[in-house]
């Protein structure tokens, strides 16, 4: 089983003009989709297996991202 650090993911998206919201700022949804895939990158990466999202907490930004 790898080591804790080993499971560091770092992803870059590119915000295209479908991704945002009518502020021109990136939608919170594909925001958090992209939390997500990262997580599951690490999950994956940490357990050797095929992982899924069971839940995940509330989220909420102040300012636009």
């Amino acid at each position: 089983m790898p080591d804790l650090v080993d499971t560091y993911i770092e992803n870059r998206w590119i915000v295209q003009p479908h991704h945002a919201n009518p502020h021109g700022t990136a939608h919170g949804g594909n925001v958090l989709k992209w939390m997500d895939e990262a997580g599951a990158m690490a999950a994956m990466r940490f357990s050797g297996e095929s992982c899924v999202t069971a839940s995940a907490a509330p989220s909420r930004s102040a300012t636009p991202r």
